[in-house]
């Protein structure tokens, strides 16, 4: 099982290890009574590389510069055009 916690990023540790504690504690004594929005499943195949996840959307940005694929050293590094 995962569970999921958000907290405001201001929290002092010790208000963030009661949370914990109460939380932990709920769920030893009755998985079933945990809020069923706080339990949240895993992500399928989650991934920190954005490269092997194609559901993660890439940023693009138009640059303006119809060849800049092609002539990015000219872009880039101010290299002679080939």
């Amino acid at each position: 099982m995962q569970v999921t916690i958000e907290i405001p990023d201001g929290l002092p540790p010790e208000q963030l290890r009661q949370r914990i504690q109460t939380i932990q504690a709920m769920l030893q004594e009755n998985p079933a009574s945990a809020p069923a929005s706080s339990i949240k499943p895993p992500a399928k195949s989650a991934s920190a590389d954005p490269w092997s996840n194609p559901e993660v959307p890439l940023p693009a940005v138009d640059a303006g510069i119809e060849d800049l694929a092609h002539q990015h050293d000219h872009h880039l590094y101010g290299t002679p055009r080939r």
